[in-house]
């Protein structure tokens, strides 16, 4: 089924699905192999669509130049720890054309994801707290942003630093800690 598998928002979207898929390789007479892997759907130059299968790597390559770019040993370090860079860099996406990106690890693969910064949106108010703006300007460069007083669908109250995942599209958020509850002031459950 593909809403089972992620699969309903790939191609309209770009996204990939959102658990691994058992996939079989079969050639005749030369190998199977079982693997496990995320799947997307990107448009080819003639029109069609064709399938890209995102297969799990032992580790990030971040040793390696990834469009161009050579990660420093800070970069590497917030990739491993957060899964996100932590800022923009310029990539070589279209051979001599370089574009503002943000890098993320992606956690289910270990494959680097990358998303035009220009793609990135942040809306002005997350959990019922406006954004300064500030605020907006680092979480679009990539940086994480400490938010304070958030309110979660349950009414806690909440704070956590928040970071643009390109790998999500969307925000990551660490540090998340309940404050109190405004639906039950004892703190009981």
């Amino acid at each position: 089924d593909a809403r089972a598998a992620g699969t309903s928002r790939l191609h309209a979207e770009g996204y990939k699905t959102n658990k691994l898929v058992p996939l079989t390789l079969n050639i005749p007479g030369v190998l199977t192999a079982k693997l496990d892997a995320r799947l997307s759907l990107i448009p080819q130059e003639n029109g069609q669509v064709g399938l890209a299968v995102h297969g799990i790597r032992k580790e990030p390559q971040l040793e390696r130049p990834y469009f161009g770019f050579n990660f420093s040993e800070e970069d590497k370090r917030n990739l491993r720890e957060t899964g996100n860079m932590g800022r923009a860099v310029e990539l070589n996406l279209r051979g001599s054309e370089y574009t503002p990106c943000l890098i993320s690890i992606d956690k289910n693969t270990n494959e680097l994801v990358a998303v035009r910064q220009e793609h990135v949106y942040i809306p002005q108010e997350v959990s019922g707290v406006r954004l300064t703006d500030e605020e907006i300007r680092l979480l679009k460069e990539g940086q994480p942003v400490k938010v304070e007083g958030m309110t979660s669908k349950a009414g806690k109250e909440f704070d956590a630093t928040l970071q643009y995942s390109a790998e999500r599209r969307g925000w990551s958020s660490s540090s998340r800690r309940t404050r109190y509850s405004t639906r039950n002031p004892s703190g009981a459950y």
